[in-house]
């Protein structure tokens, strides 16, 4: 038996008890986030991860 990791498709489906690969690529995808959903309020670094993404505002950048 090949040993496959899980692939993270949207972190919004996500179940609240992550475990095992899923675990790794939830860490992977939450690293330094850039985007949060306006669904769920769940952030990810890329938002192909989220159902309804919004870029967060960057560092020093005024929203003025």
């Amino acid at each position: 038996m090949s040993e496959k990791k899980k692939k993270l498709d949207t972190m919004c489906g996500l179940p609240k008890d992550v475990k095992g690969d899923l675990l790794d690529a939830f860490r992977e995808a939450v690293r330094k986030p850039r985007f949060y959903c306006e669904r769920c309020h769940r952030v990810a670094r890329k938002k192909r991860h989220l159902c309804k993404p919004v870029r967060l505002r960057e560092k020093g950048k005024s929203s003025r």
